[in-house]
């Protein structure tokens, strides 16, 4: 979850919150189940994965939040879906999804404007990664990036060619980790950070970050409170 403070439409100054889940499941009452934690969490905009919805049964409203999502490959496998609630500090406009696994949208504030990019990269394939890039390349100009999601692998240690393309994708895009402080994988840093996924095994911690805010290292004074 991130926290940015933004000035509000009308003056002033307003923080709010994001925050990226894998829910796991969408259906049979886990949207709902989800918008009233997020309201419980205070937080404002939430993009979420692995949500399993299909034919379009979802609601559209839930504890204060508007929802969209996308189809879903499966009832077993993927889906995303982001809801929102109406604060003075920021519009959503121009959100759309491209493909099962991708969405995009502006975030305006009274001096600023993100064009946001959210994305579930599935483990099995890379279709995703294309369809970021299509949405990068059609990017509005003047917006500042931001990218959210599960990206299914770890941006500081790429393990295979996968993990590679995806972290190139992200140089090209000049995006760096803001719970990580992450510059760049050719630049070979390794600092410690936080991680999404954590256990013990055989005596050994073992830890993977698989969800990320990237966001470029001249915007990042606007956020705090990154994990």
């Amino acid at each position: 979850m991130v926290r940015t403070d933004a000035p509000s439409q009308t003056g002033g100054s307003r923080t709010f919150s994001v925050a990226s889940w894998n829910i796991c499941n969408g259906r049979n009452g886990g949207l709902e189940s989800t918008c009233r934690r997020l309201d419980l969490l205070g937080v404002d905009i939430g993009f979420l994965q692995e949500t399993k919805l299909m034919r379009g049964i979802y609601t559209r409203f839930s504890s204060g939040y508007k929802i969209m999502a996308s189809e879903a490959p499966s009832a077993h496998q993927g889906g995303i879906a982001l809801c929102w609630r109406v604060n003075k500090a920021y519009e959503i406009e121009e959100a759309k999804f491209l493909g099962p696994h991708v969405l995009s949208f502006q975030l305006r504030m009274r001096l600023d404007q993100y064009f946001v990019m959210g994305c579930y990269i599935p483990p099995d394939n890379l279709v995703a990664l294309e369809h970021v890039k299509r949405v990068w390349e059609e990017r509005p100009k003047g917006c500042k990036p931001l990218l959210l999601g599960d990206l299914n692998f770890d941006l500081e240690y790429p393990r295979d060619e996968r993990d590679g393309l995806i972290a190139e994708q992200c140089n090209s895009m000049d995006l760096q980790c803001m719970t990580r402080q992450f510059h760049g994988c050719h630049r070979n840093i390794h600092t410690r950070g936080r991680w999404s996924w954590r256990q013990k095994k055989m005596g050994r911690w073992i830890s993977s970050k698989p969800d990320y805010f990237l966001a470029r290292e001249k915007d990042r004074r606007r956020f705090r409170q990154v994990a």
